[in-house]
């Protein structure tokens, strides 16, 4: 048997002890520190490389093959396949982290008579030996109910005890019959908790219940990220690890409770005033959140253990928040169209459109859905990770240095802007579609997705673009930054990146077009195409038109409605009828699987060339 050992990760110092073999990305998980895989393990990209700088860790397959002679002997290692049995001291390069919180929506109207928590004060008389009635039920009496009307779980009745002993006029907040808290000071607000879920990032909002303003807000890189890239390496993850799902629990938590102490830090709010959550994620963020083990959702027939919305409270799910706080789930619709397309839907009133209309929340796993006059079609395509930059050669996150927007000059000049205005240190996904889209409408990129050569456009473009196509390898590329002392590191876009986007992109108008066939409509019929989603937020519109990401149709009808999602959680935690919308929008939705669809392969061969 192995004795105890010590890894130390570099530059932050962090210990970790273990007396069994345990996988690098563990470790530094236990250590909060994301190692992200982009391809999911699969050992294809190589960019989850990590430097031993002391101790004996032995050369992989992998590492062989990935890393050349002068990297492995400096100590560099795939970080997705070191297993470390013994003491080392491991570097590992900084994580990016997306720090721009998600929006959740503008000013919003709240109907008093359809509150879902309701807040007021009350004079509640003492108890007597004539009169030996308890406190909720006095309580009961002073809210004008019966008798023992009012129900409260242990912490709502220890806040009412406390507020009792230091006088009769009590504040207490209700969800319909249920104290949740009672109060003798009175806040001048209670609070509530959007969250937003999501498998790459995750963003919470503090809302005001009593006006609907959101007091701060802010997002963060899902720590699940140290696991796998995408749900289905997470789903994998848990399959072949006995705590698995224990492991995906923990790290999405541990996320969402640092992200609720920001919210508060910078709303300067005590946990006691938040008082209400609601939350929307896809079908494997909000099991792994909830503890359910998601392996069902990893092979046919993909089913989860439970479709309708939840109500918990913060203590289940270790929100540091008030204990008692309500927490709604919206329901979901089907194996991986969830409570985030459910939220979206309801945000952007899918429930309520005459004409036919489309949302589509970009991302990895892209949910596509169609209404019109009650009736909702959904499904999920999976569009692949080249929107987060982990297919593509020189690909990112939206993380400082990412260059994020394209544009090619008549004269030819090539203008890049960045995340925070950064010297270029790679593309992130709006800027691989606007680069796609700029070399498109410069021809050097054809319908078919071919890059051309430099002689094949002399003389048909400006000479400085000609300038910049080149090789890697033996594919061509395209120059987009060439790097230098003072002007960040070389970026190009490749062959293979142009292929990649369109293998998405293919994935995506494959699953409009089936959706909309089974709908009984034609694409060219949609009335509006809403495009959801923190990715969507920063993609230019006529970029998108140009690559044929989105329906022919007229550019005016294509809309980007943002953290949709969000912005459902946001109106869920106020109004009742919002719920009530969500879960009669689940209950009747019909879902399309395009798994084994007899007209799926053909549709996506059809939807993978761009627009002549």
């Amino acid at each position: 048997m192995l004795g105890q050992f010590r890894v130390r990760f570099e530059p932050g110092g962090q210990i970790f002890k273990a007396s069994a073999p345990v996988d690098l990305f563990l470790a530094a998980a236990s250590c909060d520190i994301l190692v992200e895989q982009p391809c999911g393990a699969r050992t294809t990209c190589g960019r989850c490389r990590v430097r031993v700088l002391a101790g004996t860790v032995r050369s992989s397959e992998a590492d062989e093959r990935l890393l050349t002679a002068e990297e492995r002997n400096a100590g560099w290692r795939l970080g997705c396949q070191l297993v470390l049995d013994r003491s080392a001291t491991i570097e590992i390069p900084p994580v990016a982290r997306s720090t721009a919180a998600k929006s959740f929506g503008g000013d919003v109207r709240v109907d008093e008579a359809a509150r879902v928590l309701t807040a007021r004060r009350v004079q509640v008389p003492e108890a007597t030996l004539d009169r030996q009635e308890a406190d909720i039920d006095r309580l009961a009496a002073a809210l004008g109910g019966d008798r023992r009307a009012v129900g409260a779980a242990p912490a709502a009745l220890i806040d009412l005890a406390a507020a009792l002993r230091r006088g009769a006029d009590v504040g207490v907040v209700m969800e319909g019959d249920e104290l949740l808290s009672a109060t003798a000071e009175g806040p001048a607000s209670w609070l509530g908790l959007a969250l937003d879920v999501g498998s790459t990032s995750l963003a919470a909002a503090l809302v005001d219940l009593g006006d609907g303003r959101v007091h701060a807000s802010a997002s963060l890189l899902n720590p699940q990220v140290a696991f796998g890239p995408d749900i289905i390496s997470r789903i994998q993850h848990a399959i072949e690890h006995p705590d698995g799902t224990r492991h995906l629990t923990a790290a999405v938590r541990r996320g969402l409770a640092e992200l609720v102490h920001d919210v508060m830090r910078r709303a300067a709010a005590p946990p006691a005033r938040i008082l209400a959550a609601s939350v929307a994620g896809n079908p494997t963020m909000m099991h792994t959140w909830l503890g359910v083990g998601v392996e069902p959702l990893g092979h046919a027939p993909y089913v989860g253990t439970w479709s309708q919305a939840l109500r918990c409270r913060a203590r289940d799910v270790e929100l540091p928040i008030h204990p008692n706080a309500a927490v709604y789930c919206f329901p979901l619709i089907r194996s991986h169209v969830g409570a985030d397309t459910v939220s979206a839907a309801v945000a952007c009133g899918l429930d309520e459109v005459d004409r036919p209309t489309l949302l589509v929340d970009l991302g990895t796993n892209s949910e596509v859905v169609v209404a019109a006059k009650g009736r909702v079609v959904a499904t999920s395509t999976a569009a692949g990770p080249a929107f987060e930059g982990a297919t593509i050669h020189h690909g990112l996150r939206a993380s400082p240095g990412a260059i994020d927007a394209v544009t090619i000059m008549p004269d030819g000049r090539l203008l890049t802007k960045t995340v925070g205005a950064l010297p270029p240190r790679g593309l992130c996904g709006s800027g691989l579609i606007d680069a796609v889209a700029e070399l498109r409408r410069a021809g050097i990129i054809d319908t078919t997705g071919g890059l051309a050569s430099p002689d094949q456009v002399h003389g048909r473009v400006p000479a400085a673009l000609v300038d910049r196509l080149t090789t890697v390898g033996r594919q061509r590329a395209f120059v987009l930054n060439s790097g230098g002392p003072h002007t960040g590191t070389e970026v190009v876009l490749t062959a293979r990146d142009v292929r990649q986007l369109q293998l998405a992109k293919g994935s995506i108008l494959a699953g409009i077009t089936l959706v909309c066939r089974r709908f009984g409509i034609d694409i060219g019929d949609l009335d509006q195409v809403l495009l959801a989603g923190a990715f969507g937020t920063y993609v230019r519109k006529a970029s998108i038109v140009a690559i044929g990401l989105t329906p022919p149709v007229d550019p005016e009808r294509v809309r980007f409605v943002g953290n949709a999602a969000g912005i459902g959680a946001r109106l869920a935690l106020l109004d009742r009828r919002v719920r009530q919308r969500a879960e009669a929008l689940a209950a009747q939705a019909e879902y399309l699987e395009l798994a084994g669809h007899p007209d799926y392969e053909a549709a996506f061969m059809d939807a993978l060339g761009f627009p002549a």
